[in-house]
């Protein structure tokens, strides 16, 4: 059968079941699943794809292509072929996105003569704002199959228009008895945040 990741891979037959999909659509982190093999030690079934993550803090100019497809399966000769391996993960965080490239996480194809597809990988997209860039250009479709195989299913794509404006929270910590300042970062919705912590009292802003 084909890798699933975002989407499920094709099986070999209806009556046999493929993996469940994994992983999180909106923090996709994880590589894509591979084919399984075909008869013979030639028909070695597809990898899947690799993980992509890419954070900008200001202007993020994107004109070319970002892959995390998943490999076809090979062709094992008169005995058939391999499986596609799933596509794999795309996490992008930017304020402002332009250009006009393309983001993939496809499966990959099902190998000659009976090779069955990888499912689709999973994109995420956090911006500020759009320039030029078209949220159209993500594609997560699943493989094709080849012969008496079956196509993987589409993986899943998540965008987001993440707030500029700035927040503070103070949330109460009960029971510290602790006057020395604490201070550390970390990143939430795409935005940097610090936190303090004063005593009886976190700070975030």
């Amino acid at each position: 059968a084909g890798g699933t990741h975002g989407g499920a891979g094709g099986s070999y037959s209806p009556a046999i079941a493929t993996s469940t999909t994994y992983g999180s659509s909106t923090l996709p982190s994880l590589f894509g699943a591979g084919g399984g093999g075909g008869y013979g030690a030639t028909a070695v079934g597809g990898a899947g794809g690799g993980i992509v993550n890419i954070t900008v803090s200001g202007d993020f100019l994107f004109d070319g292509i970002i892959s995390a497809n998943g490999a076809s399966g090979t062709y094992g000769g008169a005995w058939g072929g391999a499986a596609g391996g799933s596509g794999g993960s795309v996490n992008i965080r930017a304020a402002t996105i332009n250009g006009v490239g393309y983001m993939y996480a496809r499966g990959g194809g099902g190998a000659p003569t009976s090779g069955s597809a990888g499912g689709g990988g999973r994109v995420a997209v956090r911006y500020s704002s759009l320039g030029t860039f078209s949220l159209s250009n993500l594609d997560v479709i699943g493989g094709v199959k080849t012969g008496s195989g079956n196509n993987g299913s589409a993986g899943t794509t998540y965008t987001l228009q993440v707030n500029q404006h700035s927040k503070t929270l103070v949330l109460e910590r009960m029971g510290v008895e602790n006057s020395k300042f604490f201070s550390s970062s970390l990143s939430m919705n795409s935005n940097l945040i610090t936190v303090h912590l004063k005593k009886n009292f976190w700070i975030v802003t």
